[in-house]
Parts: structure tokens; C-alpha cells; sequence
């Protein structure tokens, strides 16, 4: 026992040329991947532009507010560019990317390097980890199959913060499995710290703190909890947390919506009762994962419960299975259901693959399995197409080519229409001083769960006499099938065809899938416009209140 912790503790100290050429391929890797995953200016994923508007909210309110009224500033700012998230999920990911930005500027390739850097903070993680079952060869080949996991891959090319997320829980959660037997009784409660992180990104990454603070119990006894460093650190993660607790309590309502809830389109809604419930994330496991990994991970299971004295080869490995138990059992019990949710729970899944190998291969053939592994991973990650779409970045430049200064502008369509046309104005056109108006507010209202979209009552006169009254010239309309279904979409299209309104230019939204019907025009109101506009006013159903530039 005592020359496993010496031999532990001289791994965590030492970082040697071997350790540091693993470390600096696998952020070669990442680079690779996300340079060949680049997709241009436009964001494909509808919530990643908004994600990045996040980001641009935080760098503007350093850098233009005196720092003392954050609620207000942020209203303000959704007024001119209303598609941001910064209240729905916690500011983390946002203060990071505003710290890019003000290093980098403002544009998708800042935002995309954030999610970068933690996409590799990940992989170095569960290379940490793996260092406590395997050599170093074996354990630099986990960690980059770990990277290119279909789910982790596709994700972490996305500014979206599912990654991030699960890269700092990665960390605390090594930490806390590579310090539980530390001599050092009091190492361990570091892990606290990347794992508030982690809750700071996303929510739904504070599911871990029971399951670890269990483990810790049952792996030092009730004992432990006598101890002082417990109560002190337990402060520590109290006072870290109120913050995010209080936003969540204020703001987060939709998140608790939809934990009970699913509106349509938003996900899979199974009922808790239901056989389908329970199974769903194993049926997306092999997308996620890979079927040989899931297949691996399945026999490597089924060898510890027929010879469980293999689990005294891979000490701390029961955690993993616990992580994974647990993790299963929170998310299915939450109703919006996606493939997404569940990456965290991937890496124990890996890890249990890679063990059973270890048990059946030789000791020679395994760092070269492994990496043979690996590299057809990263090779598939690699030439994986990924999804496109182009031509919002064009309507944005377009609309700032042709509006004047300081004025309006008008935007109706998708959600992704909408936040890259915001993230670009922000980003290339901010010196112009144009406010976006979101067409949608009014023509429908929304319930808090996104599950019912009503048309208000409008007629033809007052959409056209709405547009004139707020100062708009010129308005960007996207036509998509789901939109045109809609009463208020009709009448919308009736207006900006009448002679109150001239088509100024119209294209295609191009992309690789579901967007064949989707096209933009761009007309220019004829009406004379008042001397002072109306007031913009907004709704905000997902956080139950009301913004305005009269309030």
C-alpha cells in the first residue's frame, strides 16, 4: 500500500518529456479536429449563436458599463440584440468566452476556441485518470479515443456547452478519484473547485456531488465527516454555489420546467412510467460511443461480475461503474431527453473497454491495440462530415450595408436566423449602432415551456402600422415550412407583399441538411417614418417577465 501511494504521488508530481509529449499530441489532436471542423460564419446548432452572444454580453459589460448594474445592462442589451441564453443556463462559459473575446475580438473562432481549450482540459483528464490503470502509452490512447467519441467529436466543434461542462467535470472528477487514498487526507477536497466549475457552465453537472460525496463516505467511513477540512471545504462549495443557486432560482425557471416537462420539438417526452423511459440512453449509446466500444465496455462488465477478483487489479475502477449507475438514473428521470445530456457518462463507459482489454491482451499488444483503436477514431472523427448552413452572415451584411445608422432592423424566422443575424451584427457590425427588432414578438406569444406558440391578434393594418411605428425600413423575413404554417406568418407576408414595402434581395439558406426550403428576402418599407420611433418591448416567457426601453 505504501509503495502504491509513493508510486501515485510521483506521478501526480512528476511531469516528465514522455508525459508532456502525450499531453501536447493529444492538443494537437483537438486542433486538427476543430480546424478541420470549421464551418465558416454562420452557426449551424440554433443555441450557438446565442452562446456566443453570451460571451459578447460579458466582454461588453466590462468594457462599456461602470460594473454596477449587470441586470440592467443585460436588458439593455438584449433590447439591440435580442438572442443571448446568459440567465437561462449559469455565466461561466460566458466569462470565459468575454475574456477570448477581449484578447482575440468578437467572432465564431474565438468563441469556437474556448470550447477548444476545454475539449483538450477534457482529454488531459481522463489521461490523468487513466494513469492510474495503465501505462502511459495506453493511457494517451484512452484519452484520445476519448476525444473522438461521435458524440464528444461532434460537440466539441460546436460552441455549445455541453463540452465544457463535461471537460471540468472530467477534471474534478480525476482529481477526486486520483487523491480519495492520498496520504494527504485533505488533497482530495480540491476537486471541489473544477467541479463548481462545471456547475457554473451547465446546471445538470451538479448531479455528481452526491454520488461523490457517497463514494467518500463508504470509501473513509462516517467518520470522515468529524473532520474539520470536510466542513471547511462544504463552506467553500456553499458560498461558491449561492450565486448560481440564486440565478437558477430567479431565472432558471424554464430549466426546472423542463426537468417535469417537454414541449414539442424539444426532445424525446417519454413517460416516467414507461419501459422506453429507462432504456433510451442505452439505445443511444452506440451512437454515441461506437458499437465496438459499447460492446467492449458490455463484456468488460460481464468478466468483473464472473471474476470479480479482477476488480482488485483496477483499484477505484467500482467508482466508475457508480458514476455511471447514478448519472443513468438522475438523467432518465429527467423528461427532456437528449444524446447530448448523457456525455458525461461516456467516459466510464470507455474506461470499462479499455479494462477488459487490459484483462484478455497481453501485456505487449495492448499499448499498440490501443492506439491502433484510437487512431482509426481520430481518422473517422476526422473526415466525418459535419452539418453546414450560410447565408444569415449574408443578411446580416446586407442589412448593415443598406440600414442607416442608428437605426432599426427587423428580423423574423428561425431561432438560428435569428441569433446569427444578432451575433453578426454584433460582431463585424457593431460600429454602426443598428438594434434588432424580433419580428416574431409581434405576431405570437409563447407559454414558459416553449409548448404552446399562440398567434396574438393581429390584423394586416396592425403589422404594418407595428413595423413604421418602431422606425423599421428595412425587415429580413425567412421563409421555412414551419413558420409559413402559422396564421400570423400569412399575414406578415401579406404586408411586406403590399405596396407599403418593396423586395430589395432574396437567396436561398444553403446547408447540407433540411434546408432546401428555407429562403431569405429583404424588403425596404416605403412608409414614412415617425421623427421619434416607438418603444421596443419585450416578453420574456421563459423567465416570466417583461423588458422595455420605457421601464
Amino acid at each position: 500500500m505504501l509503495m502504491q501511494h509513493s508510486t501515485e504521488r510521483s506521478i501526480l508530481r512528476r511531469i516528465d518529456g514522455a508525459t508532456v509529449a502525450c499531453l501536447a499530441g493529444l492538443f494537437l489532436a483537438v486542433l486538427v479536429l476543430e480546424a478541420v471542423g470549421y464551418r465558416g460564419e454562420d452557426f449551424w446548432w440554433p443555441d450557438s449563436p446565442r452562446h456566443a452572444m453570451g460571451g459578447a454580453l460579458v466582454h461588453d459589460f466590462v468594457t462599456e458599463s461602470s460594473l454596477t448594474d449587470p441586470l440592467h445592462f443585460a436588458e439593455r442589451y438584449y433590447l439591440r440584440y435580442p438572442a443571448f441564453s446568459v440567465g437561462l443556463y449559469p455565466p461561466g462559459f460566458y466569462v470565459l468566452e468575454g475574456g477570448m473575446f477581449a484578447l482575440f475580438g468578437i467572432s465564431e473562432a474565438s468563441a469556437l476556441a474556448v470550447v477548444g481549450l476545454l475539449y483538450f482540459a477534457g482529454g488531459a483528464a481522463v489521461f490523468y485518470l487513466a494513469r492510474l490503470w495503465l501505462g502511459r502509452v495506453e493511457s494517451f490512447a484512452v484519452a484520445l479515443l476519448s476525444l473522438c467519441l461521435p458524440e464528444v467529436a461532434f460537440w466539441g466543434r460546436e460552441v455549445m456547452l455541453d463540452v465544457p461542462m463535461c471537460a471540468l467535470l472530467l477534471v474534478g472528477i480525476a482529481m477526486f478519484i486520483r487523491r480519495l487514498d492520498d496520504p494527504d487526507r485533505n488533497a482530495v477536497y480540491w476537486s471541489v473547485l473544477p467541479l463548481v466549475g462545471a456547475v457554473y457552465i451547465k446546471y445538470n453537472a451538479a448531479f455528481v456531488g452526491p454520488l461523490l460525496a457517497a463514494v467518500l463516505v463508504s470509501r473513509r467511513g462516517w467518520r470522515e465527516l468529524q473532520r474539520p477540512a470536510v466542513w471547511a471545504w462544504g463552506a467553500v462549495a456553499v458560498i461558491l454555489l449561492a450565486p448560481a443557486a440564486a440565478l437558477m432560482a430567479a431565472l432558471g425557471r424554464f430549466n426546472v420546467t423542463q426537468a417535469v416537462e417537454v414541449g414539442p420539438g424539444q426532445g424525446a417526452a417519454l413517460p416516467l412510467d414507461s419501459f422506453r423511459n429507462w432504456t433510451y440512453y442505452l439505445e443511444q449509446l452506440p451512437a454515441q460511443a461506437g458499437w465496438e466500444t459499447v460492446a467492449l465496455a458490455a463484456a468488460g462488465l460481464a468478466l468483473i461480475l464472473w471474476r470479480p477478483r479482477l476488480r482488485d487489479a483496477a483499484p477505484r475502477a467500482g467508482i466508475l461503474l457508480a458514476w455511471f449507475g447514478f448519472g443513468y438514473l438522475v438523467f432518465s428521470l429527467i423528461a427532456l431527453k437528449e444524446q447530448r445530456h448523457t456525455m458525461t457518462l461516456l467516459v466510464p463507459v470507455l474506461f470499462a473497454a479499455a479494462l477488459f482489454l487490459r484483462a484478455v491482451l497481453p501485456a505487449r499488444a495492448l499499448p499498440a491495440v490501443l492506439l491502433a483503436w484510437a487512431f482509426v477514431r481520430f481518422g473517422v472523427a476526422v473526415a466525418q462530415p459535419l452539418p453546414t448552413v450560410a447565408g444569415y452572415c449574408r443578411a446580416a451584411d446586407d442589412l448593415a450595408r443598406l440600414a442607416k445608422p442608428e437605426s432599426v432592423v427587423m428580423f423574423f424566422g428561425t431561432g438560428r436566423g435569428n441569433g446569427n443575424v444578432a451575433f453578426r451584427l454584433r460582431s463585424r457590425h457593431d460600429e454602426q449602432g443598428l438594434t434588432l427588432y424580433r419580428g416574431d414578438k409581434m405576431l405570437f406569444s409563447m407559454s414558459s415551456n416553449i409548448s404552446t406558440i399562440r398567434s396574438l391578434p393581429v390584423s394586416h393594418e396592425d403589422i404594418g402600422a407595428k413595423i413604421t411605428s418602431l422606425g423599421i425600413e428595412y425587415v429580413v423575413v425567412e421563409s421555412a415550412p414551419f413558420l409559413d404554417k402559422l396564421d400570423n406568418t400569412g399575414r406578415l407576408l401579406d404586408v411586406l407583399r403590399s405596396r407599403q414595402f418593396e423586395l430589395v434581395t432574396e437567396y436561398d439558406i444553403q446547408g447540407s441538411n433540411a434546408y432546401h426550403d428555407n429562403h431569405v428576402a429583404i424588403y425596404r418599407n416605403r412608409a414614412p417614418l415617425p421623427k421619434h420611433r416607438s418603444p421596443i418591448d419585450y416578453d420574456i416567457p421563459l423567465a416570466d417577465f417583461s423588458i422595455g426601453e420605457h421601464h
